[in-house]
């Protein structure tokens, strides 16, 4: 890509280190690079969410759904993921702040469903009294409701994903899934695109455009997404 003489460039590194020398080069080229969602890279500017405040949203509202406490679990995404490290590290904070929960397991799912599964199978066969997880992506989501469901539990364990991936949409429709924390990516490559095209025309571009970890429960899901979970336009403007 970088051969082709690009004017800009618009990337997505999951840890910070493996686009590093494709970058200098980039940077070199004096073409403008757009870091998309992730890891933070010595781009021009960054366009993304607070991974940190997506796992933070998860803990506010499994504290607000489970008024009288109890024990909760985290799916954790594959290690060396800056989103990974930073989800892991805002709910833990998240629940911290909650006397009445209690963080009772938080084990490696590597972005992966099956993975989640059995460990959801796993974590609530040694501790039936877990009430809430958070999985760091939508994808493991659905796999721990898959093994909540397939124990019998459904209803009566809070799951909350990140993302907003159809599937786990799906799952807050049916109720099977409680919530997600979704950055809406449709905006993201939008807002990336527009903030390219910023750059080129000369215009100053903030060193972050945030994207929104917007909390999408059953209650406001339409308000986002239409009934194919395509994401609805002219929400920012």
């Amino acid at each position: 890509m970088i051969g082709k003489k690009y004017d800009a460039h618009i990337v997505s590194p999951e840890p910070a280190s493996n686009l590093t020398p494709a970058v200098k080069q980039m940077q070199a080229a004096g073409a403008p690079i757009v870091n998309t969602d992730d890891a933070g890279i010595n781009g021009s500017t960054y366009v993304g969410p607070s991974h940190e405040l997506d796992g933070s949203q998860a803990a506010n509202l499994i504290a607000k759904l489970l008024p009288d406490g109890g024990d909760v679990a985290q799916i954790e995404g594959q290690a060396g993921s800056s989103a990974a490290i930073l989800r892991i590290k805002g709910f833990k904070e998240g629940v911290a702040k909650y006397p009445s929960l209690k963080l009772v397991a938080s084990v490696p799912g590597n972005w992966d469903g099956t993975m989640a599964y059995n460990d959801t199978q796993t974590l609530l066969r040694k501790n039936p009294n877990i009430k809430a997880f958070y999985a760091d992506n939508d994808t493991m989501a659905v796999g721990v409701a898959k093994a909540v469901s397939d124990l019998g539990l459904l209803g009566k364990v809070l799951i909350v994903g990140t993302d907003g991936i159809p599937a786990a949409l799906d799952g807050i429709k049916n109720g099977k899934i409680t919530a997600t924390v979704t950055p809406l990516p449709f905006y993201q490559g939008y807002l990336s695109v527009e903030a390219a095209v910023r750059l080129l025309a000369g215009q100053k571009v903030p060193d972050w455009v945030v994207a929104p970890a917007q909390l999408v429960t059953k209650e406001n899901i339409d308000q986002f997404f239409d009934k194919d979970n395509n994401v609805k336009a002219g929400l920012y403007k």
